[in-house]
């Protein structure tokens, strides 16, 4: 007598299984309308966030804290400097002396006044011991420019600061 074998790699399909299967469909896209919701939801946020970061920057731009960047009128040119500080934090454990010159060099021949300098440092995480940040950076400044890390302009409605191709030749040479 021959025994019959089934062959487990074939199924028929039972009223069960069918049920199964759709109620695992439904669940399927209830948590796929959750989560495209929830990003719809993530999308708007970002664009009213974007809005009012860029507001808050040309505020900052127009009172003097905040360097003006020439890409920014071009949509695909990047982030700008303090973008960038503000995504990697370089001066998180940097000395205050060390993120200035890197502020003056990262912005070689611009002029930047000690608050676009305070601006720049704070945006790439440096964390001041003092409640008088403008000073220390007004300090710090005059110390580089003393040292020819960097020119000054002095006027009356504040001193702004630049690096320059002297200061350049003076970094290759320190190394």
């Amino acid at each position: 007598m021959e025994v019959e074998r089934k062959n487990h790699l074939t199924c028929t399909m039972s009223v069960h299984t069918m049920y199964v299967v759709a109620r695992k469909l439904r669940l399927m896209d209830a948590a796929i309308k959750k989560i495209t919701e929830r990003y719809a939801e993530i999308q708007r946020q970002i664009r009213i966030l974007t809005r009012e970061a860029e507001s808050i920057k040309q505020v900052m731009a127009i009172a003097g804290y905040r360097p003006e960047y020439l890409g920014e009128a071009f949509p695909d040119s990047g982030p700008s400097k303090d973008e960038e500080y503000a995504d990697n934090l370089p001066f998180k454990h940097e000395t205050l002396v060390n993120a200035c010159k890197k502020i003056l060099r990262d912005h070689k021949f611009q002029w930047l006044t000690k608050n676009q300098v305070e601006y720049l440092v704070s945006m790439g995480g440096y964390e001041f011991s003092t409640e008088k940040r403008r000073n220390s950076v007004d300090v710090t400044l005059r110390r580089l420019a003393s040292e020819a890390f960097c020119e000054v302009q002095r006027s009356m409605q504040g001193n702004k600061y630049c690096w320059t191709r002297e200061s350049e030749q003076k970094e290759v040479n320190a190394h």
